[in-house]
């Protein structure tokens, strides 16, 4: 199991593990190979969005928030195991947004109440099929993460392992890998 929390890790463990291949999101262009016989294939991009409560007056105001605007406001961080990980947050406000961070919560539920009560804001990639009681605002800086699928070399010399690769990369509409 690939369960792990950045992607030092999981290269780590995709070199310890080499036919289980795995993803993560990332904000940076990577570059092949990533590490010796780890490569990485782009499959999604998607942008970063601040959200909120339908119900906050304060984001109703905003068509588009800046990140320097997101910071005077308060901050909840979902975290679905509770590790209260390091959010990825764009380098140059790394340590602002961090610090306006005053609520963390691993219950979705809790999560989306304190949105409702606190009219506080947090960041998340952007959804299509968002419910109805949150508001998206686009970011003004245009942040867009990058969903990665991540292997090892010797991977693909497995026909499970890239069949699964090349399946994943038909459903994101990319190229099969050869």
């Amino acid at each position: 199991s690939l369960s792990v929390k950045n992607s030092a890790n999981i290269v780590e463990a995709i070199q310890n593990s080499p036919a289980i291949p795995g993803a993560f999101l990332s904000p940076a262009v990577l570059d092949n190979p990533i590490a010796e016989n780890i490569w990485v294939r782009p499959i999604w991009q998607i942008p970063l969005v601040a959200i909120a409560s339908a119900n906050n007056p304060i984001a109703k105001r905003y068509q588009t928030i800046s990140l320097k605007t997101l910071c005077q406001y308060d901050l909840a961080l979902y975290e679905a195991d509770g590790s209260q990980s390091i959010m990825m947050f764009p380098s140059d406000f790394s340590k602002t947004l961090q610090d306006s961070i005053k609520y963390h919560t691993n219950s979705l539920n809790f999560f989306y109440g304190l949105l409702e009560k606190k009219q506080c804001f947090s960041l998340a990639l952007y959804n299509q099929q968002i419910q109805d009681n949150l508001l998206q605002i686009p970011l003004e800086e245009n942040i867009t993460m990058t969903l990665y699928l991540i292997f090892h070399q010797e991977a693909l010399r497995s026909f499970p392992t890239k069949y699964f690769l090349n399946t994943a990369l038909a459903f994101y509409n990319q190229p099969p890998l050869m």
